[in-house]
């Protein structure tokens, strides 16, 4: 009898800090004055369009955290969430996203964080606005159709691994702010036939 009432109690302890979202409630917490709006099960309490994200916000700005891999088509990038403005594109954020085919990134994004868009496999166009200065290393790796894209006139660096297995882009120019290119930057790039890079490389 005691030994059941142990298992009990313990399950209880378990279920009682489990996240509410793990049994599809939409949960929000605040952790070390940084708010973090958490979107689960593909619901979302405050505005049901916004559903696929999940985001952090720090000193009033967001940054997407996760996307539920079940977006698909053409996605314009949400440019405020809960209000806030979104500037950074998350570490990972996109990551196996295979439905999506083409992404237009809103002028309120700042960097597009490591592997952003990971084994994005169909993806086949990206707009990145004037106001990104920062793409981190292989953001891109893996985006086996992406065929058009055009690099923003801030980036002064091309990272590591950034269009690793590309296999599908063609050409592509570099905006004279480019001074480096890191190495493997565009390993497995096997139909790249032209690339313009500015003096200053």
């Amino acid at each position: 009898m005691k030994k059941l009432l142990s298992v009990i109690l313990t399950l209880a302890l378990l279920v009682s800090i489990i996240p509410t979202g793990l049994f599809g409630v939409t949960a929000s917490a605040y952790t070390n004055g940084y708010y973090t709006y958490n979107i689960e099960n593909g619901r979302a309490t405050e505005d049901p369009n916004l559903k696929y994200y999940t985001y952090t916000v720090s000193n009033g700005e967001a940054t997407i955290a996760f996307v539920n891999t079940n977006i698909k088509g053409e996605v314009t990038v949400p440019s405020t969430l809960g209000g806030y403005p979104v500037t950074r594109i998350g570490s990972n954020a996109f990551y196996g996203c295979t439905s999506l085919t083409s992404i237009t990134i809103p002028n309120s994004v700042i960097s597009i964080g490591y592997r952003a868009f990971y084994n994005c496999a169909n993806l086949t166009s990206v707009t990145i606005p004037n106001s990104v200065t920062s793409i981190e290393g292989q953001a891109f790796n893996d985006c086996l159709n992406l065929t058009n894209i055009i690099i923003p006139n801030g980036v002064t660096s091309i990272a590591s691994g950034v269009f690793n297995g590309c296999s599908s882009l063609t050409s592509l120019t570099l905006p004279s702010s480019v001074t480096s290119i890191e190495s493997g930057a565009f390993k497995g790039c096997s139909s790249l036939t032209s690339l313009t890079l500015p003096s200053r490389v």
